[in-house]
């Protein structure tokens, strides 16, 4: 991102907070204006206030996740605390008399593989952090959570905790457990660890994941929830060596979920500074292992004929976090020229640049656009409703009568359409769906078009030719759902869309009252994309039944799907969001499915997983498509409701007028509402002006 974009970002973002700032204050002075609301407005505009002040906080901070990968020891923990410039170098006392080196991290590093669980260190806002002692400011410092498998429920370990304990809870080594835990937590296994961290180095998650199949099940769970969600993946490997075939698996697995889902993979060589020894060449051997580990990409994992290869894009970044705590050590000690020089070599602050890029291209103007749309969702129908309250206190008694007859003809006519206009939308939806899945024809034979060959030819014996196999497999499978599926689903949910808008649309203008302005009134498709509330998405039972009885749905990816949603993970109504999901769900399913270790069979075995592969893209891509049709229908709703809302509210308030005809003098309820529906007006304009500016 350049530095004036980078700029301009900055100054959105301060706008947005504004507007946000005002738009909690307008809702407070709404509630304590004395109006009298019917319960169910008085608990909309307690769950807009909350909605306001959970959006300012998304405002400031869009944190993405990013999956830190690798085999057991490659170093992940030493460099995370690294990238967060929180990785100490000291120097100790060793048993021989002399001095050795010390390097203190935010999570337990070990030289031996050891049973770790998942870990995540997430940046917060100084003062923002739990705990009995969260008031407190600690600079410098991280606070701890746990959570066991036998409790769903985090424990504190408070502020910075001694190495010894983060190692007790971070490894189940005993001797480690003994003297490090609490007495009472012993005897329990750690799902996992929270790292809360104040004035980070870099604004995003970053989530340690130990390697692969573990010897608890949980932490394979939790590993496989942080696959589904990563927005981006660091696959790290020690510089004394090159990948190995134990690995295979693993980069195999981490290529299809690139390839179903074009996240972006950074690739980093730690522990530069334990192969710094010069070659016969001259040159320093972690320098041979970025080589040998980019040709052994290269040649396993190919980009498509003619494309680029965004898999291994830049290749390994070459970095040395101990190099980096050193040089600061040596600056505190104001020997500048060798603190600067180690800084330099460690080339920690290349892969910082790294990930800094992609995390400003996905927390950038998109980003903020999307938080003004939700912010003005949630604002639009408390300003229609003080509109239209003004309007009545104004207007004449004898109008009264005739207005509360058009209120109630309203209420009806909305009513009515509601349920109608679910209806005909729930059949538009699956019409568009059915024309979607039947794109997905003749790719099974398209997979034994382009793989029977190689399959026969194969050793499928050999890890690293399956591995080049699934990879290939992954490539047809995304190829194919670009050229066509995705084409179509596109064109398909684009006229959904515009059919939902035109319902909605047609459905407000027919109960709108004349004193709404066009602008109070106009709504478009981002209003239709931001996620329903809680009570307007559909439930998995419901989603699961309605998608069933579009697409049949096999039981592993009605298991994984029934996960997804029971999760609560959300699914981006818009229509590049499905591929990306499908991939993901995918990738998954794929790793699941178990092969007869018979080698005669294994040929067969993998001609059948062709077409179980097509199946169960198809289901997932077909069911997600649905699921998104299925929110926005849900938005339409919930767009509706309010509506209704709205109405009954101004039903109340004329019947009061007309039980108490004294009440003829206004004035000062007047005075209250017309700079309320002012600056209401002003909050939602420059709300509207940051999502154009996308």
């Amino acid at each position: 991102m350049s530095e004036s974009l980078a700029g301009e970002v900055v100054v959105l973002r301060a706008e947005l907070r504004q507007l946000l700032d005002r738009a909690e204050r307008w809702l407070d002075g709404i509630v304590g204006s004395g109006i009298h609301f019917e319960d169910s407005r008085r608990s909309a505009l307690t769950e807009s206030l909350h909605g306001v002040r959970a959006l300012r906080t998304r405002a400031v901070s869009n944190l993405l996740t990013v999956a830190f990968l690798g085999q057991f020891s490659s170093g992940k923990s030493f460099l995370i605390g690294g990238l967060q410039e929180r990785l100490e170098h000291l120097q100790v006392a060793a048993g021989d008399g002399l001095t050795a080196e010390q390097y203190l991290g935010l999570l337990h590093s070990a030289a031996q593989p050891v049973n770790a669980c998942p870990a995540v260190v997430v940046p917060v806002e100084a003062g923002a952090v739990g705990g009995p002692d969260s008031t407190v400011s600690r600079p410098g410092e991280a606070f701890y959570r746990v959570r066991f498998v036998e409790s769903s429920a985090w424990e504190d370990l408070g502020w910075s905790p001694a190495p010894a304990v983060v190692a007790a809870y971070t490894t189940q080594d005993s001797h480690t457990v003994v003297r490090g835990r609490e007495p009472a937590h012993r005897g329990l296994t750690v799902a996992e660890v929270e790292v809360l961290l104040p004035d980070a180095a870099l604004p995003a998650k970053l989530y340690e994941l130990p390697g692969m199949n573990s010897v608890y099940a949980v932490h394979d769970q939790i590993a496989n929830d942080a696959w589904m969600n990563a927005d981006c993946f660091v696959y790290v490997s020690q510089a004394t060596h090159t990948l190995t075939r134990q690995e295979a698996e693993l980069i195999g697995r981490l290529y299809r979920q690139h390839a179903s889902t074009g996240r972006p993979v950074i690739w980093a060589l730690t522990g530069i500074d334990r192969a710094a020894s010069v070659d016969f060449d001259g040159e320093p051997q972690w320098k041979a292992a970025v080589a040998a580990n980019n040709a052994y990409l290269t040649e396993n994992f190919p980009p498509p004929a003619g494309g680029v290869d965004t898999f291994l894009g830049e290749g390994f970044v070459a970095v040395s976090p101990a190099w980096e705590a050193k040089g600061r050590w040596h600056l505190t000690r104001g020997e500048v020229g060798e603190g600067r020089g180690l800084i330099a070599a460690s080339r920690m602050d290349t892969l910082r640049r790294s990930l800094r890029n992609l995390i400003e291209a996905n927390t950038g103007r998109s980003h903020l656009a999307a938080v003004a749309v939700e912010a003005r969702g949630l604002l639009l129908s408390h300003q229609r409703m003080l509109i239209e309250i003004l309007e009545y206190a104004r207007t004449p008694l004898d109008q009264l009568s005739t207005e509360l007859a058009g209120l109630h003809a309203r209420l009806e006519t909305l009513r009515a359409a509601i349920s109608v206009t679910r209806e005909r939308l729930e059949v538009a939806l699956n019409q568009h769906v059915r024309v979607t899945d039947r794109r997905f024809d003749g790719l099974a034979e398209l997979l034994r078009m382009k793989l029977a060959d190689d399959i026969a030819a194969a050793n499928l014996a050999d890890e690293e030719t399956v591995n080049r196999l699934e990879a290939r497999k992954a490539q047809v499978i995304q190829e194919w759902v670009t050229r066509g599926p995705q084409q179509v689903w596109e064109k398909r949910f684009q006229e959904f869309s515009d059919d939902v808008l035109g319902a909605v649309r047609l459905a407000l203008n027919d109960t709108r009252g004349a004193n709404l302005g066009p602008d109070t009134a106009r709504l478009d498709i981002a209003d239709l994309s931001v996620t329903p509330s809680a009570r307007y998405r559909p439930t998995q039972q419901d989603w699961l039944q309605h998608a069933a009885g579009v697409v049949s749905l096999s039981t592993p990816v009605l298991t994984v799907l029934a996960t997804l949603v029971g999760a609560g993970t959300a699914v981006a109504v818009l229509p590049a969001g499905v591929a990306v999901v499908a991939g993901v769900l995918y990738t998954y399913l794929a790793r699941n499915r178990k092969r007869s270790a018979e080698l005669h069979q294994l040929r067969q075995r993998w001609l059948e997983d062709l077409d179980t592969a097509a199946d169960e893209y198809r289901e997932s891509f077909v069911a997600l498509a649905h699921l998104c049709g299925t929110a926005m229908i849900g938005r339409a709703m919930e767009i509706l409701t309010e509506r209704t809302e709205e109405i009954v509210q101004q039903i109340v308030l004329v019947q009061g007028r007309l039980e108490e005809p004294g009440l003829t003098d206004l004035s000062g309820l007047v005075a209250g509402l017309d700079p309320q529906v002012r600056a209401g007006a002003e909050i939602l304009e420059g709300l509207r002006g940051l999502t154009g500016r996308e």
